[in-house]
Protein backbone atom coordinates (compact mmCIF):
# COMPACT_ATOMS: atom_id res chain seq x y z
CA UNK A 1 0.00 0.00 0.00
CA UNK A 2 2.73 2.52 0.94
CA UNK A 3 4.71 1.62 -2.18
CA UNK A 4 1.69 2.59 -4.30
CA UNK A 5 1.18 5.81 -2.38
CA UNK A 6 4.81 7.02 -2.22
CA UNK A 7 5.92 5.61 -5.57
CA UNK A 8 8.50 3.10 -6.77
CA UNK A 9 11.49 5.25 -5.74
CA UNK A 10 10.58 5.35 -2.06
CA UNK A 11 12.34 3.15 0.46
CA UNK A 12 9.81 1.96 3.04
CA UNK A 13 10.94 1.25 6.61
CA UNK A 14 8.56 -0.69 8.80
CA UNK A 15 8.86 -1.10 12.56
CA UNK A 16 7.28 -3.95 14.50
CA UNK A 17 7.70 -5.86 17.75
CA UNK A 18 7.16 -9.22 16.06
CA UNK A 19 10.35 -10.64 14.52
CA UNK A 20 8.28 -12.68 12.04
CA UNK A 21 7.49 -9.38 10.27
CA UNK A 22 11.00 -9.51 8.80
CA UNK A 23 9.38 -11.72 6.16
CA UNK A 24 8.19 -8.44 4.57
CA UNK A 25 11.78 -7.36 3.87
CA UNK A 26 12.16 -6.96 0.12
CA UNK A 27 13.65 -4.67 -2.51
CA UNK A 28 12.98 -1.15 -1.19
CA UNK A 29 11.42 -2.39 2.07
CA UNK A 30 13.32 -2.81 5.32
CA UNK A 31 11.68 -4.08 8.49
CA UNK A 32 13.16 -3.03 11.83
CA UNK A 33 12.29 -5.01 14.94
CA UNK A 34 11.86 -2.96 18.08
CA UNK A 35 9.59 -1.21 20.53
CA UNK A 36 8.54 2.33 19.62
CA UNK A 37 8.33 3.14 23.32
CA UNK A 38 12.04 2.30 23.80
CA UNK A 39 14.34 5.30 23.37
CA UNK A 40 17.38 3.06 22.82
CA UNK A 41 15.55 1.46 19.87
CA UNK A 42 15.12 4.94 18.34
CA UNK A 43 18.84 5.68 18.74
CA UNK A 44 19.61 2.48 16.82
CA UNK A 45 16.97 3.28 14.20
CA UNK A 46 18.32 6.80 13.61
CA UNK A 47 21.78 5.33 13.14
CA UNK A 48 20.49 2.68 10.69
CA UNK A 49 18.24 5.12 8.77
CA UNK A 50 20.14 8.39 8.34
CA UNK A 51 17.48 10.05 6.15
CA UNK A 52 13.74 10.04 6.81
CA UNK A 53 11.18 12.18 4.96
CA UNK A 54 7.92 10.84 6.37
CA UNK A 55 7.10 8.90 9.52
CA UNK A 56 3.63 7.48 10.05
CA UNK A 57 3.02 6.19 13.56
CA UNK A 58 0.30 3.58 13.30
CA UNK A 59 1.95 1.30 15.83
CA UNK A 60 1.23 1.06 19.51
CA UNK A 61 -1.73 3.23 20.33
CA UNK A 62 -0.80 4.11 23.88
CA UNK A 63 -0.14 7.79 24.63
CA UNK A 64 3.26 7.04 26.20
CA UNK A 65 4.36 5.18 23.03
CA UNK A 66 3.16 8.01 20.80
CA UNK A 67 4.99 10.57 22.94
CA UNK A 68 8.30 8.69 22.76
CA UNK A 69 7.93 8.30 18.99
CA UNK A 70 7.19 12.02 18.59
CA UNK A 71 10.09 13.12 20.78
CA UNK A 72 12.61 10.70 19.27
CA UNK A 73 11.59 10.99 15.61
CA UNK A 74 10.66 14.64 14.96
CA UNK A 75 14.26 15.88 15.08
CA UNK A 76 15.34 13.07 12.73
CA UNK A 77 12.82 13.82 10.00
CA UNK A 78 14.32 15.83 7.14
CA UNK A 79 13.47 19.52 6.65
CA UNK A 80 10.15 19.75 4.80
CA UNK A 81 9.25 16.27 6.06
CA UNK A 82 6.12 15.09 7.83
CA UNK A 83 5.28 13.20 11.02
CA UNK A 84 1.81 11.64 11.29
CA UNK A 85 0.53 10.10 14.52
CA UNK A 86 -2.67 8.09 14.14
CA UNK A 87 -5.09 6.53 16.60
CA UNK A 88 -5.08 9.21 19.27
CA UNK A 89 -8.05 8.09 21.35
CA UNK A 90 -9.72 9.02 24.58
CA UNK A 91 -9.91 12.04 26.77
CA UNK A 92 -8.07 12.74 28.93
CA UNK A 93 -5.07 11.51 26.98
CA UNK A 94 -1.49 12.51 27.80
CA UNK A 95 -0.44 12.62 24.14
CA UNK A 96 -3.43 14.82 23.25
CA UNK A 97 -2.53 17.15 26.12
CA UNK A 98 1.06 17.28 24.82
CA UNK A 99 -0.20 18.21 21.34
CA UNK A 100 -2.47 20.91 22.81
CA UNK A 101 0.59 22.48 24.46
CA UNK A 102 2.38 22.41 21.09
CA UNK A 103 -0.58 24.14 19.45
CA UNK A 104 -0.13 26.85 22.06
CA UNK A 105 3.58 26.99 21.23
CA UNK A 106 2.65 27.76 17.61
CA UNK A 107 1.14 31.04 18.87
CA UNK A 108 4.00 32.22 21.10
CA UNK A 109 4.90 35.85 20.34
CA UNK A 110 8.41 37.10 21.11
CA UNK A 111 8.22 40.76 19.97
CA UNK A 112 11.00 42.39 17.97
CA UNK A 113 11.11 46.02 16.82
CA UNK A 114 8.95 46.91 13.84
CA UNK A 115 5.99 44.64 14.61
CA UNK A 116 7.94 41.44 13.93
CA UNK A 117 8.45 38.44 16.18
CA UNK A 118 11.37 36.15 16.95
CA UNK A 119 10.34 32.53 16.39
CA UNK A 120 10.50 30.12 19.31
CA UNK A 121 12.64 27.01 18.88
CA UNK A 122 9.47 25.07 18.00
CA UNK A 123 8.22 27.67 15.49
CA UNK A 124 11.69 27.65 13.93
CA UNK A 125 11.38 23.92 13.11
CA UNK A 126 7.65 23.28 12.71
CA UNK A 127 5.72 24.90 9.86
CA UNK A 128 2.30 23.49 10.71
CA UNK A 129 0.55 21.27 13.19
CA UNK A 130 -2.77 19.90 11.97
CA UNK A 131 -5.10 18.27 14.47
CA UNK A 132 -7.79 15.99 13.04
CA UNK A 133 -10.08 13.53 14.81
CA UNK A 134 -7.79 10.81 16.20
CA UNK A 135 -4.75 12.13 14.29
CA UNK A 136 -2.08 14.83 14.25
CA UNK A 137 0.10 15.84 11.29
CA UNK A 138 3.30 17.82 11.85
CA UNK A 139 5.02 19.43 8.87
CA UNK A 140 8.61 20.57 9.35
CA UNK A 141 9.95 23.75 7.78
CA UNK A 142 12.22 23.53 4.76
CA UNK A 143 14.61 25.95 6.50
CA UNK A 144 14.72 27.83 9.82
CA UNK A 145 12.94 31.16 10.19
CA UNK A 146 14.63 34.47 10.86
CA UNK A 147 11.46 36.26 11.98
CA UNK A 148 7.72 35.79 12.11
CA UNK A 149 5.84 38.65 10.52
CA UNK A 150 2.15 39.28 10.13
CA UNK A 151 1.77 41.53 7.12
CA UNK A 152 -0.81 44.28 7.38
CA UNK A 153 -3.31 44.00 4.56
CA UNK A 154 -6.56 45.69 3.69
CA UNK A 155 -7.46 48.97 5.34
CA UNK A 156 -4.89 50.87 7.37
CA UNK A 157 -4.65 49.58 10.91
CA UNK A 158 -5.46 52.16 13.55
CA UNK A 159 -4.21 52.10 17.12
CA UNK A 160 -6.75 51.15 19.75
CA UNK A 161 -8.67 53.91 21.50
CA UNK A 162 -9.88 53.97 25.06
CA UNK A 163 -12.92 56.13 25.77
CA UNK A 164 -14.17 57.49 29.06
CA UNK A 165 -17.83 57.15 30.05
CA UNK A 166 -18.72 60.35 28.15
CA UNK A 167 -17.16 59.00 24.93
CA UNK A 168 -14.08 61.23 25.11
CA UNK A 169 -10.78 59.63 23.93
CA UNK A 170 -8.46 59.13 26.91
CA UNK A 171 -5.82 56.97 25.22
CA UNK A 172 -4.92 56.29 21.60
CA UNK A 173 -5.37 58.27 18.44
CA UNK A 174 -6.76 61.72 19.08
CA UNK A 175 -5.87 61.78 22.78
Amino acid sequence: MWREYFGPGAHIHGIDLDASCRSYDSEGVTIHIGDQGDRSFWREFRHAVPHLDVLIDDGGHLPEQQLVTFEEALGHIAPGGTLVVEDIHGCPNDFSAFIERLVGEMHVANPLPGGKFAPSAFQDVVESLTVLPFMVIVRKRERPLMVLESERRGTEWQPAQLLDTSGRVIHGRGA
